[in-house]
């Protein structure tokens, strides 16, 4: 099971203040949990958007306001839904806005799904390079905490860019 005491030390840590994101059957657990902390730290503003692109695009709007990045979840087939923003906006080469992505992998290969996971799970990985965006796959709670620590490392640096967990179905199990 994940391990989410180190992620919300480091969502303290960091003043991290804004959650977005749209519902994912895959991460409930997780997305629980973040709402739980979120009750418990008023200053934490979560909220669910209507659409994944919502989502990026409000963690943009808290970005400007505060100067922190923002946390969107989704399933993987929200990603299309969020590309737009994420490369108009939030990408390097335009203004460079730092956020983190959780993200649950539907139709991921190795894992039997319905059939409309299928093409969006296999593509997902490409979707993510192809955006540029730096990813760790969580199958494990040892993954998660590797990202934790890769993530801290990439904000001491300033070099955030845009960070995914993917979450595998492996790490719930």
């Amino acid at each position: 099971m994940i391990d989410t005491k180190p992620f919300f030390q480091l969502i303290k840590d960091a003043e991290i203040n804004f959650i977005a994101g749209v519902p994912d059957s895959l991460t409930a657990t997780l997305i629980s949990e973040l709402e739980l902390y979120a009750k418990e730290n008023r200053n934490l503003h979560l909220l669910s958007a209507a659409n994944e692109g919502l989502a990026v695009s409000m963690s943009i709007g808290s970005f400007l306001a505060n100067g922190r990045p923002g946390i969107v979840y989704m399933q993987n087939s929200g990603l299309g839904n969020a590309i737009n923003p994420l490369l108009s906006l939030v990408h390097y080469s335009v203004f460079n806005v730092p956020l983190i992505m959780l993200i649950g992998w539907r139709g991921e290969p190795s894992f039997s799904d319905e059939p409309q996971h299928n093409v969006q799970g296999n593509l997902t990985l490409s979707f993510l390079e192809s955006i540029e965006a730096k990813y760790i796959i969580v199958r494990s709670n040892d993954d998660f905490q590797s990202g934790i620590g890769t993530l801290t490392n990439l904000m001491h640096e300033g070099n955030l860019g845009i960070f995914t967990f993917l979450f595998s179905r492996e790490a719930f199990i």
